[in-house]
């Protein structure tokens, strides 16, 4: 990784180590190789934040005498900023524990809108009935995977759109009520 690219990783992660993979172009990645990349990122802050050996002087062992060493030798400043110790890192990881520790968490949402032929002939037209799809993903299987499919009608997603909003309320009412008692 190119040094501008990893200090705009640096930036990137300043809160989470997790990434939305559609940012992979920002760091000359195709999205599987970014996941893979930021996924040893995080296993190296992890490792870095909790062994006793310092993961760095573990990998500058590692390419000793490679290709490797001068690479890693020339972004170790900024390799030792990637996986030092970062306060936001760390509270964000304890709120997404604390989320996820009781429910299977949403964390994929898919959306269409089909166009279903009516059944019954009206006229010499055809007509149609917009019908939205969707599929909600979760972190954990659920019944029998990890995902639903639904659809929903314009009054459904009528339904939908006023719960949302009134949670969001909800949400914004508690932050504004605890807010210094949050994590």
């Amino acid at each position: 990784m190119e040094a501008a690219s990893l200090q705009r990783l640096i930036e990137a992660t300043s809160e989470s180590l997790s990434l939305p993979g559609d940012r992979s172009t920002e760091f000359g990645f195709d999205g599987p190789v970014f996941r893979l990349v930021l996924q040893a990122v995080g296993t190296l802050y992890d490792l870095a934040n909790n062994e006793k050996e310092p993961v760095l002087d573990q990998l500058a062992g590692l390419a000793e005498g490679t290709d490797l060493e001068e690479k890693l030798t020339e972004r170790l400043e900024m390799l030792t900023q990637l996986l030092a110790p970062r306060e936001e890192i760390e509270l964000t990881e304890r709120r997404t524990f604390v989320a996820r520790s009781m429910l299977p968490v949403l964390d994929r949402i898919q959306m269409t809108i089909e166009l279903r032929l009516a059944t019954e002939e009206v006229g010499d037209d055809l007509k149609w009935v917009p019908v939205i799809t969707g599929r909600f993903g979760f972190d954990e299987p659920i019944q029998a995977g990890t995902a639903v499919t639904f659809q929903l009608t314009a009054t459904g997603l009528s339904s939908l759109q006023k719960v949302l909003k009134d949670i969001e309320g909800q949400f914004d009412q508690v932050a504004e009520e605890h807010g210094n008692e949050l994590l």
